[in-house]
């Protein structure tokens, strides 16, 4: 039966948009894939969806749509399960070719995760579709399909009966993040034992693939401390965003417990400052530290090992976070340890304190902390690491001596000059307090960066492709321009007549906070173009909005 579908399906001409002898399967294409560089998918569908300059990457869409847009299904979604459910019956029904195409059509028009769990009640519902012909069509589109949203029906037909065979073809197609959630229930809905497969693909996957593994290994972890071991101390850190797992990783792995021991090994650290660390820096739709009951044990534990163990950036870092975190909570007389954080107000206090977190531990653990931080070695440590330019410990050095009170900036002043178009570069040294250095750095950007290239004229970018660059470096310099000055008549010129639509804004933004003779002529002329070939209706309002500041004197 798959025989003869395959065979009539694989022997057509490319009539399904590139589905045919001349695109290749994705199976195939993943099981040759060696998963060192990211495998773009040449379907061109959902990837690259249609937001403009917005690439979503592998899995990506489904993750966001399932973790913050899914809303209960209704009858919408349950008419075109209905209508899918239909095409695949037609298809068990008659083999024949035109059923095929209509079945294969209607896939890729359909977004998955948004009607999966109505397709599969459907298909179990049908008593009329007969099983082994359900999944011979589950097989072809698996190791047929050219196109994603028909290669995800496949897999959750073949989710419903398969052979070792299959199970061998679902996971290779979860290592790839675009169907490591559909691989993954199905081969849940397969296995007596799932919790295996999971796991060792929990180790091929860095995106959304792996939170949606850890998220089923959670479930597992009660009975099995092999994967407790695994959640603390390599099922936290990914690709997206570590707050989706950390409170999971923290409970399901029983951190407060690992914790406890006496010593504990140098992965289990590591694993631990993660998890710690996305808890107290939230992130992601999940619980921070303000709602993990054990929090005050398992960052009491932690600061026990870190006192004698700190002996990385990245474990410095984390000791940083801590401490802010902990004078956050000061009484209101001690003195502020992180000025840009709104203070938490009495009833969060409380609550607080009911949780563990009492005034005398809390001053326990900043006396810990104080202690890691004041270490003489951290200055050229920290010095060396920024000085190295690698990132993330480029980025967690800048963040460490900001508090520790080490001056960068001339090492980042001379990175800039060897690389004038390092977005974080400008970032970093614009964060300086002193308007001289601060001045540099616009004298600096004017100078180096190509304006004329980047105030071409004004379009409807977002600026979030890949060719972003310099005019990232504009972005931020902008940023800083409008939180502290100093102004710059060429800089707002090239935002004014930028195609990124936040560039425009922000050039509105720093102008408006500004009397119109302190504008300068350049930037009046770029006003007047700009009032005349504006494509956005909102910029266009400020725009105006400055335009009868300048002509009438208008506040």
């Amino acid at each position: 039966m798959f025989g003869f579908l395959k065979r009539l399906w694989t022997g057509r001409s490319a009539a399904h948009g590139g589905h045919g002898a001349e695109a290749p399967a994705l199976l195939d294409l993943i099981r040759a894939w060696d998963g060192a560089q990211e495998l773009d998918l040449p379907d061109g569908e959902l990837t690259d969806w249609d937001l403009g300059e917005v690439r979503f990457a592998g899995g990506a869409l489904d993750g966001i749509l399932l973790n913050h847009a899914i809303t209960p299904e209704d009858e919408e979604s349950e008419s075109r399960a209905a209508g899918l459910v239909d095409a695949v019956e037609a298809v068990t029904l008659s083999l024949a070719e035109e059923d095929m195409e209509r079945l294969y059509t209607l896939a890729r028009e359909e977004s998955l995760i948004t009607a999966g769990d109505a397709i599969l009640e459907a298909l179990r519902a049908r008593e009329s579709i007969d099983r082994e012909r359900l999944w011979a069509v589950g097989k072809w589109l698996v190791e047929t399909a050219a196109h994603r949203e028909p290669l995800k029906l496949g897999i959750m037909i073949l989710g419903l009966g398969a052979t070792d065979e299959d199970i061998d073809n679902l996971k290779t197609l979860a290592r790839h993040d675009e169907f490591t959630l559909f691989a993954a229930v199905a081969i849940g809905n397969l296995c007596e034992e799932p919790a295996d497969h999971w796991l060792e693909l929990a180790g091929t996957v860095r995106g959304w693939g792996k939170i949606h593994l850890v998220e089923r290994l959670a479930d597992a972890a009660l009975r099995r401390a092999d994967i407790r071991d695994w959640l603390l101390r390599k099922g936290c850190d990914n690709e997206v965003e570590d707050g989706y797992l950390a409170y999971l990783c923290a409970t399901a792995g029983d951190l407060d417990g690992a914790l406890a021991a006496e010593t504990i090994d140098e992965e289990l650290l590591d694993g631990a400052c993660t998890i710690v660390l996305s808890l107290i820096e939230g992130g992601g739709p999940s619980v921070d530290i303000q709602g993990y009951a054990e929090g005050p044990i398992a960052v009491d534990h932690l600061l026990r090992h870190l006192e004698h163990r700190c002996d990385s950036i990245e474990r410095l870092y984390t000791v940083v976070r801590i401490a802010e975190w902990l004078r956050w909570l000061r009484p209101v007389h001690e003195v502020a340890f992180s000025e840009e954080r709104e203070e938490p107000d009495e009833q969060t206090r409380q609550e607080l304190r009911e949780m563990g977190w009492s005034d005398l531990l809390r001053r326990e653990l900043i006396g810990r902390s104080e202690r890691v931080l004041q270490a003489p070695e951290w200055a050229n440590r920290v010095r060396s690491a920024y000085q190295a330019g690698a990132e993330p410990r480029s980025g967690l050095a800048f963040a460490c001596a900001e508090v520790l009170g080490i001056d960068l900036w001339e090492i980042g002043f001379k990175q800039l000059k060897k690389a004038p178009h390092d977005q974080k570069l400008y970032y970093d040294l614009l964060r300086t307090s002193d308007s001289r250095k601060r001045q540099t750095i616009i004298d600096f950007a004017e100078v180096n960066l190509p304006l004329d290239q980047i105030g071409c004229g004004p379009a409807l970018e977002l600026g979030l492709g890949d060719d972003w660059d310099v005019r990232g470096c504009l972005d931020f310099v902008l940023q800083e321009i409008e939180r502290r000055g100093p102004y710059s008549a060429r800089l707002t010129v090239a935002a004014l007549r930028s195609p990124v639509i936040r560039h425009r804004l922000q050039a509105c933004q720093i102008m408006a906070a500004m009397e119109p003779e302190s504008w300068g002529p350049q930037v009046e002329t770029a006003l007047h173009a700009s009032l005349g070939d504006e494509p956005d209706e909102d910029v266009r309002g400020e725009l105006e909005s400055l335009g009868r500041r300048l002509t009438t004197g208008e506040p």
